[in-house]
């Protein structure tokens, strides 16, 4: 599990750089598979004098794969940590930001930062305005900030009973 001792602000932007990071080496990798299909038929093609493997472009995805691998795995631990930021580490709603000032505060920050869409679209998702995303980004922010992220996540941050 990643420990996080940053700013959230610099969690979540991080977590939003990693989740479109993952995106774009998925859809990379994708059209690498698209373009493995050629025209059909089995073995090395000959073209003008010069023999073309088949099994490249499968070779050149699966390398891809192992060389992006560790960075997607890292990248998803990220994600990972700031969703439980979000909605507690066994999102049953009993932790997290969710816990604390809401789903549609937790769902808005989701969103943006980890759905990588725009306030506005984020806004819209959750039903409220893209001023009010923004506000109850910084008041979730600064809780998260005065409590630690782990205190947050295990519901912890407001006045207790």
């Amino acid at each position: 599990m990643v420990t996080w001792t940053g700013s959230a602000r610099n969690l979540f932007d991080a977590a939003r750089s990693a989740a479109m990071e993952c995106e774009r080496t998925r859809r990379m990798l994708l059209a690498m598979e698209l373009r493995e299909g050629g025209s059909g038929g089995d073995g090395a093609k000959v073209s003008g004098g010069s023999v073309s493997d088949p099994m490249r472009r499968v070779d050149a995805r699966l390398d891809m794969e192992a060389q992006w691998g560790a960075r997607i795995e890292e990248n998803e631990h990220l994600m990972d940590y700031a969703t439980c930021v979000l909605y507690g580490r066994d999102q049953d709603g009993k932790g997290g930001i969710t816990a604390l000032l809401g789903s549609a505060c937790a769902d808005a920050l989701w969103w943006h930062y980890l759905g990588c869409e725009t306030w506005v679209i984020a806004a819209h998702m959750v039903g409220y305005s893209d001023k009010w995303c923004k506000q109850m980004r910084s008041v979730a922010f600064d809780l998260i900030d005065s409590v630690g992220a782990d205190e947050v996540m295990n519901g912890r941050g407001l006045a207790e009973d």
